[in-house]
């Protein structure tokens, strides 16, 4: 499945939508280069973030997902939602990256990746998600922080 169809935690795994106006992604980012999979592990960030500067800051971001994620601070004018902070916990050399979104509309955990050229959502939830969920997205394992449900138990993915 291509990262740029948002799934739903409603639907059946490899049932897609649209990306919503909140989730679309800036369309005047610079172009991503999009490797080869190369596997390896995730490095792990672990920062919340509150404006563009802070992101900056972080060296073990791309600086395409810095800008990506940037534009997500702030207000959605289509929406009138504020994302008051982003916590990146980890990002992967495959064009992967996971964290969480803290919004006036409701808080999320998020896995993003780049399709196409540029940044974009693979996956937003709120609740566990079934492992089977990522594997189909094909999510490299050993995701920072990330945890799912197998045989009903939560796991580290």
């Amino acid at each position: 499945m291509s990262p740029s169809a948002v799934v739903s935690p409603t639907e059946e795994p490899d049932a897609t939508t649209p990306p919503t106006a909140e989730s679309a992604p800036a369309t005047s980012l610079a172009s991503v280069e999009q490797s080869s999979p190369r596997g390896g592990p995730w490095t792990v960030v672990d920062a919340e973030v509150t404006s563009a500067a802070q992101l900056e800051s972080l060296d073990a971001v791309p600086p395409s997902l810095r800008s990506f994620l940037a534009g997500r601070l702030g207000e959605d004018e289509a929406t009138g939602c504020v994302t008051e902070s982003i916590r990146l916990r980890g990002v992967h050399p495959d064009g992967y990256a996971f964290g969480a979104e803290d919004s006036t509309c409701g808080d999320g955990q998020s896995l993003w990746g780049v399709d196409d050229g540029q940044w974009q959502y693979v996956l937003q939830f709120a609740d566990p998600q079934p492992c089977y969920t990522f594997e189909r997205l094909d999510i490299p394992a050993g995701v920072p922080g990330l945890r799912c449900t197998e045989d009903g138990k939560g796991v580290d993915y």
